[in-house]
C-alpha cells in the first residue's frame, strides 16, 4: 500500500471552522485553547480538530510549553493563534504549499 493512502485530507471547510474559532478567541483575549475546547466550539469531533491543527495549522499557532504540564500528568497542548495570523490569509498559504485541493 503507498505511504499516501493515509494522509489525512480535511475539508476546506472545517479548517475554516477551526481558524474562525482561533480568530474569535484571539479577539476576546489573550487566552490559550486545547483540542477538545477547540473542538466543542467549532462543533467537530476532537480527532478531527486534532488533525488539522497538526496536519494544516502548524504554522499558525502557537504552542505553550506544555513539557511542565506532561510533567505533572495533565495530556493537554495549549495553543493560540499567532498574531498577525488571519484565515484567509493562511488558507492562502495552504493552498501555494499544496496542502489544499481547490
Amino acid at each position: 500500500m503507498p505511504p499516501d493512502t493515509n494522509i489525512f485530507m480535511a475539508r476546506l471547510d472545517d479548517i475554516l471552522k477551526v481558524l474562525r474559532v482561533l480568530e474569535q478567541q484571539r479577539a476576546e483575549g489573550p487566552g490559550w485553547t486545547w483540542v477538545r475546547r477547540l473542538a466543542k466550539q467549532a462543533k467537530l469531533h476532537h480527532e478531527v480538530v486534532r488533525r488539522i491543527v497538526d496536519g494544516y495549522l502548524s504554522e499558525a499557532i502557537e504552542v505553550a510549553d506544555a513539557d511542565a504540564l506532561i510533567g505533572e500528568g495533565l495530556r493537554i497542548k495549549p495553543m493560540r493563534l499567532k498574531d498577525g495570523v488571519t484565515a484567509r490569509g493562511h488558507l492562502r498559504y495552504l493552498r501555494a504549499m499544496g496542502k489544499l485541493r481547490d
